[in-house]
């Protein structure tokens, strides 16, 4: 709506709530803060991770906003960055607790890179953060298993993206984790994988 030529069939009105709807949205995206006398008297581990699952919560219904906003509003020039916003809240959203966005962020990742015209780095980045959520998703103390699943997408990447340098650092950094789980052997292996990609 930015940038509308004189003449056109939108009106200052809709031009108005367009921008408040904006600066609404840029409100709501600012993370509630813990209480003040958590500062002084932590509370337990299981009410501080209620509290972030709340937040997780309140991040969603954030992303719910900016899908509302670029949906409402597709030619105002900030819809693409509501379009990022909303990626990126709904990834907040889970890493705080609240999985209950995890099919959404899903279906929304899942069309973007069927986009023809997404560009390689965003594809690239998509698909790292994907292995990155798997991997972490069997976490708890299992460093094992989330090391096998990352050097698995890892691999997964190196195929789609064979030219890209930084399949190369998603495999130093497993082989990172086995040296620190021990496993030297492992290690030196991934390691010299990676460099040869480098």
């Amino acid at each position: 709506l930015a940038g509308v030529p004189v003449g056109s069939a939108v009106t200052n009105k809709e031009l108005a709530a367009a921008e408040q709807a904006w600066l609404d949205l840029l409100t709501a995206m600012r993370p509630p803060q813990p209480p003040p006398e958590w500062h002084t008297n932590l509370p337990s581990k299981e009410v501080q991770a209620e509290f972030r699952r709340k937040v997780g919560e309140s991040v969603a219904k954030t992303a719910s906003q900016a899908q509302e906003f670029y949906t409402k509003y597709p030619s105002h020039e900030n819809a693409p960055e509501a379009r990022e916003r909303e990626h990126y809240l709904l990834n907040a959203a889970i890493q705080l607790g609240f999985t209950n966005a995890q099919t959404r962020l899903e279906s929304l990742e899942e069309a973007r890179l069927k986009d023809p015209n997404l560009p390689e780095d965003d594809r690239l980045q998509l698909r790292v953060q994907q292995i990155q959520r798997t991997a972490f998703k069997m976490g708890g103390e299992d460093t094992k298993a989330v090391l096998a699943a990352l050097e698995k997408g890892a691999r997964a990447v190196q195929k789609e993206f064979p030219k890209r340098p930084e399949v190369a650092g998603l495999l130093i950094a497993v082989a990172e984790g086995w040296l620190e789980r021990g496993d030297a052997a492992k290690a030196q292996a991934l390691a010299e994988e990676g460099i040869k990609l480098a």
